[in-house]
């Protein structure tokens, strides 16, 4: 069945017309001193340093909308982190790590990555994963003179990740709440379906935030 006429495709053009009302909808109940009043709670501080300009940190469902596409400014980044709130899970270093990160998730699926499979083996928990891009050529590693793998090297015995191997003398125990990456994949075994998860998931996110929103 050609794909622009497959039940997965009508669904996916509804969904993208009901998000389009729903957000036409929201955007007839703002208001400009609405906008103002928020804008005023926002704190005149400094950024946070996952916010800063050497480092990137977005979840898994939020990284697979981006759909192989580079952000221009993220081109950079030559690390990159993948973690949950309390630990990390692998550490490594690519000249273009938002390139490696899809090299990750894309042979998980054949097993090739053990992150990779990690991920799928734990879907759709996964999808609250974080995935943090670095710089070697940020500050935090002036001292180490901004070399890739000295960087890469001090995140790893910084963090003992569970599933770095190399210049890992005590990786840390995966935590019993996840299925090891030799378990089943419970991930849609098709990209397309895989992406679709994550827009939804992502959408449900916003949904809540400005419910939230409105109710403060």
């Amino acid at each position: 069945m050609p794909r622009e006429n497959s039940p997965m495709a009508v669904a996916e053009e509804l969904s993208a017309l009901m998000s389009e009302d729903y957000l036409q909808e929201r955007a007839m109940l703002g208001s400009q001193s609405r906008y103002e009043a928020a804008l005023a709670q926002v704190a005149d501080v400094e950024p946070a340093e996952y916010d800063s300009i050497d480092h990137v940190r977005t979840t898994i469902k939020q990284f697979l909308l981006t759909e192989q596409r580079c952000p221009p400014e993220w081109r950079g980044f030559d690390l990159y982190v993948f973690r949950d709130d309390a630990m990390v899970f692998y550490v490594g270093q690519s000249y273009v790590a938002f390139d490696r990160v899809w090299r990750h998730i894309l042979d998980g699926y054949k097993g090739r990555s053990m992150v990779g499979r990690f991920i799928h083996c734990n879907w759709p928990v996964s999808m609250r994963f974080t995935v943090e891009l670095l710089s070697s050529r940020s500050p935090q590693f002036a001292d180490l003179s901004h070399d890739l793998s000295a960087a890469e090297r001090r995140l790893i015995e910084h963090y003992a990740p569970c599933f770095n191997v190399s210049l890992n003398r005590q990786p840390a125990a995966l935590p019993a709440c996840y299925a090891p990456p030799g378990q089943r994949i419970t991930s849609p075994r098709s990209l397309t379906r895989l992406i679709s998860h994550a827009n939804m998931a992502v959408q449900a996110d916003n949904r809540r935030a400005w419910a939230q929103a409105e109710d403060d």
